[in-house]
């Protein structure tokens, strides 16, 4: 019988690797009829049915694989692609996980390793992944494409751009010059994105999301005729040409064009009614009154249908939610908030439940490796530029409004959020060894500085508003000892209302559920604590969102006098700046300071649930 297996199986891999798929999985099965155990007959059916779209048989056989052979690295490989293409996100990470500790050189099975990371929204692992499979195979392009997009997920908007470039120059593929032109065009290079955008159009003339993009890289340089004509062709060349409005709705939103978004964005509904984006799109676009009844009972009636997937449901109820609470009925809107972070919980954090012991034991060795005494001496050969302004906070706490209010100012540039030093930490800060790399901290600071240089040239000083940033503000300060750091504060309660109530790109672990919230933000509390005690009065400022929105004047003179400027009468008027807002505060930044978001837990409170506790004194 083993002679007859060996000349079968030797049959099936020289059909295999004809290509005759068929034959060789019928020759696969003769050899498992004679030999059950025969393990490389059944990973070779199993890797045959993945390639002839059999998707469940193939998960099976290669499951067998496993079962007997612990070692088996194809199989662990193929089993990983295959359940994340089934949306089994959590079992594909773990079969990539191990295959990659079988073979940790094979730069395929890290790239699908990092595509695993990228669907668990762990973007920061998939980084590290992605760029371990470059190491050993640089020019690969699809491994640059895919970093690029784990650092644009992290908002290293830089680093993402060049991953892109690198993708594009080893292989021209007119999506990814889309991929690039939409993130400079979201920095504001509407130049550049034009240019991509037309190289992409050269290569494929019936690109749709090309005219799309263009149109609005052309708008931003003041080429409306053109702009308009590439829109249309756009409309022409989309077999779905509601996501056409919706896109350009999204873009309009983030400069402030609401009339123009709402436009889009109704204009998207009309054709498709079955999703959520825009509908929630229309009514963050402008404050809900009783004349937009009709448009809740559409979005009611909607749900109802069930036929949206679990995402676009979720922004269906945040849009009523938002309604509701335009409204006045706040039990209502509570009741919908709970429902869509029930959702996108369920669809995007099941993969990564939130570790409260992980995220003190954290908090507690940041404090004690950052103590007193270590921060209270300078690192030798720390660059001492205060170009950058660091903002920070819990999201939510008005880090944008901050930003908008102090980038209004000629002086000072805004750069959005980078994660430069939160990704920095891994490297720089053995935890677990209670050891600073204080070298990698030192050397971080003159690349930052050139990374905000480049994003905002000829400014005195650019803003990073990365709200996560306070979890590194101890690296920061040894690296940077002149850069400037605000502290935004807001009511507690206030804030993690507002977390809960916004639907964010990517959700932290703590969200979507209000006791989480709770606890993250009490840990953010002590960390902050921590750093108040231990950071120079001159290089740190806190600030009350309610002080700013109250007696505006007043509490942006202290900002802009910490800063070392000379008063701006830009800085009191910062709906008037055109920067780009990426951040879901895109409306409020764009009105002029209000007072209406203070105490607004008092609006909620029968119904806080777990937020009642950070009302305790």
């Amino acid at each position: 019988m083993a002679t007859d297996t060996r000349a079968l199986m030797g049959t099936a891999v020289a059909a295999h690797h004809a290509g005759k798929m068929a034959e060789c999985d019928a020759l696969c099965q003769s050899i498992l009829a004679l030999d059950p155990r025969h393990t490389e007959a059944r990973l070779l059916s199993g890797i045959v049915a993945a390639k002839m779209g059999r998707t469940e048989a193939a998960i099976e056989r290669l499951r067998q694989v496993v079962q007997v052979d612990s070692r088996s690295f194809a199989a662990f490989n193929w089993l990983a692609m295959l359940l994340r293409e089934s949306d089994r996100v959590a079992e594909a990470t773990e079969c990539a996980e191990r295959a990659v500790s079988l073979v940790p050189s094979e730069p395929d099975a890290l790239n699908n390793l990092a595509m695993c990371y990228v669907r668990s929204n762990r973007s920061a692992e998939a980084v590290g992944a992605f760029s371990r499979a470059i190491s050993i195979r640089p020019h690969q392009p699809l491994y640059h494409y895919g970093l690029a997009t784990a650092l644009d997920s992290l908002n290293r908007t830089q680093e993402a751009v060049e991953a892109l470039e690198k993708a594009i120059r080893l292989s021209p593929d007119p999506s990814w010059m889309l991929q690039l032109g939409t993130v400079l065009l979201g920095e504001g290079q509407a130049l550049k994105a034009a240019k991509i955008c037309r190289r992409a159009l050269d290569i494929e003339p019936n690109l749709a999301l090309a005219h799309l993009l263009l149109s609005q890289a052309l708008e931003d340089l003041g080429e409306s005729d053109e702009a308009k004509d590439h829109f249309d062709s756009a409309i022409v060349l989309q077999p779905q040409p509601h996501e056409i409005y919706k896109i350009r709705g999204l873009r309009r939103q983030s400069i402030g064009q609401f009339q123009a978004a709402r436009d889009d964005f109704q204009r998207s509904i009309e054709i498709e009614p079955s999703q959520g984006f825009a509908y929630y799109g229309l009514v963050s676009s402008a404050r809900v009154t009783e004349d937009d009844r009709p448009l809740l009972a559409k979005i009611e009636q909607v749900i109802q249908t069930g036929r949206v997937a679990p995402s676009e449901a979720a922004y269906l109820h945040f849009a009523l939610g938002k309604a509701l609470d335009n409204l006045g009925d706040y039990a209502g809107a509570m009741d919908c908030f709970d429902e869509a972070n029930r959702l996108v919980r369920e669809a995007r954090l099941l993969d990564r439940p939130f570790d409260r012991e992980r995220m003190a034991r954290r908090i507690d060795d940041t404090i004690a490796l950052f103590c007193r005494e270590r921060m209270s001496h300078a690192l030798e050969n720390a660059t001492d530029s205060e170009l950058p302004v660091f903002v920070v906070g819990m999201m939510r706490s008005g880090t944008t409004l901050l930003e908008q209010i102090l980038s209004s100012h000629p002086e000072v540039g805004g750069a959005g959020e980078q994660s430069f030093w939160v990704n920095l930490q891994p490297s720089a800060v053995d935890f677990e060894g209670k050891r600073i790399d204080e070298t990698a901290i030192v050397e971080g600071g003159p690349r930052f500085c050139r990374l905000m240089h480049e994003l905002t040239p000829d400014r005195r000083f650019v803003i990073d508003k990365n709200p996560a940033n306070f979890f590194a503000l101890g690296s920061i300060h040894l690296g940077l000892p002149r850069a400037r750091i605000i502290h935004m504060i807001r009511h507690p309660v206030d804030t993690c209302l507002s977390i809960y109530m916004t639907p964010i790109r990517n959700p932290a672990d703590f969200g979507c559920d209000r006791s989480n919230i709770v606890f993250a933000y009490r840990q953010y509390l002590r960390l902050m604590a921590h750093w108040r005690s231990v950071l120079p009065s001159d290089r740190f400022l806190e600030v009350r969102y309610e002080d700013l929105v109250q007696d505006r004047q007043a509490a942006t003179k202290q900002i802009v006098g910490f800063c070392g400027l000379e008063w701006d009468e830009g800085c009191m008027h910062p709906e008037e700046n055109i920067r780009s807002v990426r951040t879901p505060s895109f409306w409020q930044v764009r009105q002029p300071v209000y007072t209406t978001s203070l105490d607004r837990w008092k609006r909620y409170e029968k119904v806080l649930g777990p937020f009642t506790d950070l009302l305790e004194p």
